[in-house]
């Protein structure tokens, strides 16, 4: 049960770092051209994104080969990496909200225990527990929750206004983004929520690079 879930982890992580890679290399690049301040911030998060996501991914990984022999090395580096992946979260998503907010609304130990034991009895472990090894800690997630709940009202309200394909792209973008993170949150009660969760993610990272492609060849 480990081996699968982690390396369906690792993989999606992966997947998704290289998107927020590539939405940042165009934003980026656009930004160049245009001096356009609302593409740097875009940019900047979503390479504090892409990094975090791609250590946490790659992290996983190793994890495949330490859980086993060295739990405690494995439950040590599985908190730090998801402690940096809410650092990295919140530091986008939260960079992404002051921009909105500046632009204003007409713009756009128990564990260780239980991880420890199961190692070391050689049983299978839940795929909640799973979850809970891998992510970081259900009240983490409402603040990123309440950052993308932010920015998915501000952006939806800014397609409503102006009913265009960029602005449907961005707000469905964060839209995703917000229900995806509510599957993490919930995944940790109900662990089949936890791939429903990155299906969305990619989906959001998908919508952003179609804007940016088409903002850059516009």
């Amino acid at each position: 049960m480990s081996a699968w879930f982690l390396v369906l982890s690792s993989a999606a992580e992966v997947i998704e770092g290289a998107v927020a890679f590539s939405i940042y290399h165009q934003a980026f690049k656009f930004y160049r051209l245009s001096g356009e301040r609302k593409l740097l911030s875009l940019s900047t998060a979503f390479l504090v994104l892409g990094l975090g996501l791609l250590a946490h991914g790659a992290i996983l990984a190793v994890l495949l080969f330490l859980l086993r022999s060295f739990p405690k090395m494995a439950f040590l580096l599985s908190r730090i990496s998801s402690w940096a992946l809410f650092a990295c979260e919140v530091l986008a998503y939260g960079s992404l909200a002051s921009s909105y907010f500046r632009t204003g609304s007409g713009e756009e130990a128990g564990l260780t225990l239980i991880v420890l034991s199961m190692a070391g009895a050689g049983r299978p472990m839940r795929p909640e527990l799973l979850v809970k090894l891998v992510r970081y800690h259900p009240a983490l997630e409402l603040v990123v929750l309440a950052l993308l709940s932010y920015l998915t009202y501000k952006t939806m309200s800014n397609f409503l206004s102006n009913r265009d394909m960029n602005p449907f792209l961005v707000g469905f973008a964060f839209l995703f983004l917000t229900v995806a993170h509510v599957c993490f949150f919930l995944s940790y009660f109900v662990a089949s929520l936890y791939t429903t969760a990155h299906v969305l993610q990619l989906l959001a990272f998908i919508c952003m690079s179609l804007m940016i492609v088409r903002v850059a060849s516009a």
